[in-house]
């Protein structure tokens, strides 16, 4: 963030927690890759909270668990990219977040295998 309060990525909006994850040309990008043409309009247009909510609650193809783990690479990528002079991306955000996902899910499969509960965001 710049002192007037600007992106400091793209300089661009006023940087915020919804414009890192949501707002910005990058984000919106790679949403834009996972969400259904005729559904951006109303995933871009909620209120934070709603839009965190909604998505959080939203289990059609663990997609609630994507959408964590993409908005965690998103916000961790910003810091480097700000905090890090020698940070380079070297993997597709989607793609490492859909792996980071099969590997929640096969740990989860292991955990109810062997009997033991499985972590849940309303645990």
């Amino acid at each position: 963030m710049n002192d007037e309060g600007r992106c400091g990525l793209c300089n661009r909006g006023l940087e915020d927690v919804l414009h890192v994850l949501r707002d910005r040309l990058k984000a919106r990008a790679v949403w834009s890759m996972l969400i259904k043409p005729w559904q951006l309009h109303t995933f871009n247009s909620l209120p934070p909270k709603e839009w965190f909510v909604a998505n959080l609650q939203s289990n059609v193809d663990h997609c609630n668990i994507l959408f964590v783990i993409l908005c965690w690479r998103m916000w961790r990528r910003r810091n480097h990219i700000l905090f890090d002079p020698e940070f380079v991306e070297l993997e597709d955000m989607i793609v490492a977040s859909k792996s980071y996902m099969d590997h929640v899910l096969a740990a989860n499969a292991r955990l109810d295998a062997i009997g033991m509960p499985v972590a849940s965001r309303n645990s």
